[in-house]
């Protein structure tokens, strides 16, 4: 049960990233918006202690898939470093790191199907 829970946390989080781009496709072109300069996105959340190696790396590899498609989605990209948050904190309470790291390894192989309709690795 714990393991079907943490899949669908990480799931919900690889998937957050790719949210709204189908709608702002289907809107015809307005008037550009001026150009603002750029502003560095923000870092995801800090690696919480005691979280499981294979955690750290799907972090990251999603972290910069996110950072890649943020200029096209910058909610999306704030909501799935909100929700990340969350999900971290949720993983901090989960006892059995070894399902913990074992789900986390499985999401990061899962996420590649995501990585590859995202174009973003």
């Amino acid at each position: 049960m714990t393991k079907q829970l943490i899949l669908a946390a990480l799931a919900t989080i690889a998937l957050a990233a790719c949210g709204g781009k189908t709608e702002d496709a289907a809107k015809p072109a307005e008037t550009p918006a001026p150009v603002a300069a750029p502003v560095a996105p923000p870092a995801a959340p800090a690696a919480v202690a005691g979280e499981p190696a294979e955690c750290e790396s799907y972090v990251k590899r999603v972290d910069a898939c996110v950072e890649k498609a943020q200029g096209a989605n910058p909610a999306g990209a704030e909501a799935f470093r909100q929700q990340l948050a969350t999900t971290r904190a949720q993983w901090a309470q989960i006892p059995d790191k070894a399902a913990l790291a074992a789900a986390c390894k499985q999401a990061e192989d899962a996420f590649a199907q995501t990585a590859a309709v995202l174009k973003c690795e």
